[in-house]
Formats: C-alpha cells, structure tokens, sequence
C-alpha cells in the first residue's frame, strides 16, 4: 500500500437485531438470535479493528417491523407430534409463526426513514442505532439483571401456557 494513498471515510452498517440481545432474545428463535448475536459481536471487533483506516462501523439494532415479506417463504410454524410443547400448540405455534410482529411492528417505510435520518445526519454516526418496535425497551431492559424479562418472554412465547398446562396435568419435574 502506497503511505501517500487516502484512507478511511468509510461507513460499514451492519443489520442485527433486539435478538442479539439477552433481554431481546425471544424463545423458539434460537437460530436467528444467536447469527444476530454473532454479527453484533463482529461489528464490535470490526468497529475497533478499522478506526484506525478512518472506518465507522454502526451495530443497527431493528426491532420488530411490519410490511415486510421477512417471513414470505417461511415455512408454516409447527410443532411435531410428539413435541412436549404441544400441551400448549396454539400459544406456541403463534409464537413460533412470530404473527405478533407482522401486527404491532413499525412501518417499513416509517423505519427507513429514522434509519437514514440517523445514519446521514452526523459526520460521525453512533456505534449502535436502535430502531423499530420495542428496541428502545430492550434496550433498556440489556442494562437489567439477566431474567428480569422472562416474566415477558414466557408470555410473549407461549411458554407460560405450556408452564400452566403443565401444572393442569399434575406432570412432575424431576
């Protein structure tokens, strides 16, 4: 590399999710949370890795957005026969189906927006840009001790029927 050529200027945005985080992460979404969690952890690393180059590197941090085709070629959300959770299939598999985004999300279009608008209006933009529905209360919740939310997410998941019927059938733990 010649020492006399330009270096840096450049903006490196990386697309993660309020699943990257442990307050974020929604059961029966495992996969998804864990590759958001692991990009979160290389925007870090890359972020510190290429200041020197004159490189910004931004952690978008989306949470729930609706008119999106996300789940278009989604396979239906179900439970096999013989899963332990069917004892609460419905909750589950609408959980699972995550149709609760798609309803209560932020437009598309409205998301966009704030994301262009915080991205292009600093010459220096911040590490983490949170935007969409709920990503300001994960958010805050990522600073609460870890479990203070499970209350949340076993509702949100369906994991509370499951717990409930459980309790119903009198089945042990053991």
């Amino acid at each position: 590399m010649d020492s006399a050529a330009p270096i840096g200027g450049g903006l490196l945005i990386n697309h993660t999710s309020t699943g990257s985080q442990t307050a974020g992460t929604v059961p029966f979404h495992g996969i998804y949370n864990a590759s958001k969690a692991a990009l979160a952890s290389l925007t870090e690393g890359l972020r510190l890795e290429l200041a020197p180059f004159g490189m910004r590197v931004v952690n978008l941090v989306t949470g729930a957005v609706r008119s999106t085709s996300f789940f278009d070629n989604s396979p239906p959300a179900t439970l096999p026969p013989g899963s332990l959770y069917n004892v609460a299939k419905d909750e589950v598999e609408k959980s699972m189906s995550d149709e609760h985004t798609a309803a209560d999300g932020t437009e598309a279009f409205a998301w966009a927006e704030a994301v262009v608008r915080d991205l292009s209006s600093h010459t220096n933009p911040p590490p983490w840009v949170w935007r969409g529905r709920h990503a300001t209360e994960v958010r805050l919740a990522s600073h609460l001790p870890v479990g203070a939310t499970d209350g949340i997410m076993r509702k949100v998941s369906g994991l509370d029927a499951v717990e409930q019927k459980i309790k119903e059938k009198g089945w042990k733990q053991e």
